[in-house]
């Protein structure tokens, strides 16, 4: 068994002229992301996280509620990812991650959750889904092969 959690990036600032992957969160997506880790309580150590600077950074601040300080994998397949991008990602993780944190964006990680679960949300800014895999090895992922244990937002 392992299990997933799928969470997308709080709310972040529009830069017009700027690359989309440099856009910094909001004082709002601060907030969120605080929130979300005081809702969650202890999360797993290891992180899969894209680059872009909301994504980080909502990792970086919702790290900050942990007690047992998470490990950020920094994978850049994960920013404007398809559903095929994040499958290749979570596929290759180590056999002894039983527990995993992906900090991703839409719509890629609301088309991955939809995958493994079957449920469909609309996965609004600072969201989360926690999926149980009915797997042993990160490589069996299959569609429709986790179940939801709960979806929430800030």
């Amino acid at each position: 068994m392992k299990t997933l959690y799928i969470i997308r990036h709080a709310e972040a600032e529009d830069l017009f002229g700027q690359p989309d992957s440099f856009r910094p969160l909001t004082e709002r997506g601060n907030l969120q992301s605080l929130a979300l880790g005081n809702h969650l309580g202890q999360l797993p150590t290891n992180w899969i996280v894209s680059p872009a600077v909301r994504t980080y950074s909502t990792a970086h601040a919702l790290s900050t509620t942990q007690s047992n300080k998470p490990v950020l994998h920094l994978e850049k397949r994960i920013y404007n990812a398809e559903l095929s991008d994040l499958l290749e990602v979570i596929e290759v993780l180590p056999t002894e991650w039983n527990d995993v944190v992906l900090v991703g964006h839409n719509p890629g990680v609301s088309n991955f959750s939809q995958y493994l679960t079957g449920m469909q949300h609309p996965f609004k800014k600072g969201a989360v889904v926690k999926i149980e895999l009915d797997i042993a090895e990160w490589n069996q992922l299959i569609q429709g092969c986790g179940k939801e244990d709960f979806y929430w937002f800030p």
